[in-house]
């Protein structure tokens, strides 16, 4: 089943400042936060991403020591839920990084295959 990407959002942000997108999903409001938290150990941690979905129409998304010069990214499109028709709907991020700043690439995506939550690829 192909994975559509039903939004795609590029921005600079910060380490530990919020990134705001609202949109809409299956006709209902949706707002995805954002944060790139970086440790600022000098050991090299692993880079993760952690989502919470408790609010209703809302999900919030913190990457953890995503501070490869290189990039970190998400392998694979990562499932959230369902939208009111029963197709799935997820996500998919990419990440560089030049000094504290965090260029960014986020997709919104509906119905297809989705891959397991702990693949972050550095």
């Amino acid at each position: 089943m192909l994975v559509r990407s039903c939004l795609q959002e590029s921005f600079l942000i910060g380490d530990n400042e919020e990134a705001r997108i609202e949109t809409t999903l299956g006709g209902q409001p949706l707002t995805l936060l954002i944060r790139f938290v970086s440790s600022g150990s000098p050991f090299k941690t692993k880079a993760r991403m952690d989502w919470n979905t408790s609010t209703p129409g809302t999900v919030k998304f913190t990457a953890y020591d995503w501070e490869n010069p290189l990039g970190t990214a998400v392998s694979e499109p990562i499932r959230l839920g369902e939208i009111g028709d029963g197709r799935p709907f997820g996500f998919q991020v990419a990440q560089s990084r030049v000094g504290n700043t965090n260029r960014v690439d986020f997709f919104l995506l509906v119905s297809g295959e989705y891959g397991k939550p702990d693949k972050v690829q550095t």
